[in-house]
């Protein structure tokens, strides 16, 4: 697909398909680069209805919280799960 192809915001499922494709090639990278600061990274992926469910917001918490108690020197990387034009990524 062209990048013009994909930039037209009207091509919904061909965007979430690269972005689908795309994906491993994003967590390699930043694997590398959170493995030369000899710490390690994870993804964790949210929709709204996390935040909305006290039970699956229980359960996020509580994963966030198991990362960042092992010890270990850390990043989690957390980004909507929706299949978004635009999503945003926060780092822990």
């Amino acid at each position: 697909l062209s990048k013009e192809h994909v930039a037209d915001a009207s091509n919904v499922i061909d965007r979430q398909a690269c972005a689908a494709a795309g994906q491993n090639i994003l967590m390699s990278m930043y694997t590398k680069m959170f493995n030369s600061l000899d710490m390690k990274c994870s993804q964790v992926l949210i929709t709204q209805g996390d935040f909305l469910s006290r039970q699956r917001y229980a359960f996020l918490t509580d994963t966030l919280d198991a990362l960042t108690s092992t010890g270990v020197r850390h990043a989690s990387l957390i980004q909507s799960r929706d299949c978004l034009p635009r999503g945003t990524v926060f780092l822990f």
